[in-house]
């Protein structure tokens, strides 16, 4: 998950929980994942990168307006984890 505030960028990755304020992060070796959420007629699109690819194409999802928008990233999330 990314927190954007102020053009700052804060990851949370593989490293979650051991982190404290100030402490400095190699974003090149980082899991973390870029998660936004879009707005769709019908819906609700997401598009998801890695933090390490730094070139290549977003995997896009499509959760439909009848479905639980936290369980479906929830369930993207893991998926994405669980990738190789």
């Amino acid at each position: 998950m990314s927190y954007s505030a102020s053009n700052q960028t804060i990851s949370i990755g593989a490293a979650l929980g051991s982190l404290s304020p100030g402490d400095e992060v190699d974003y090149l070796s980082a899991r973390g994942l870029n998660i936004r959420v879009l707005p769709a007629n019908g819906g609700t699109i997401v598009s998801v990168r890695r933090e390490r690819d730094i070139v290549g194409e977003a995997d896009l999802y499509v959760i439909g307006e009848s479905q639980d928008l936290g369980t479906e990233i929830g369930k993207i999330i893991t998926m994405n984890f669980l990738k190789k």
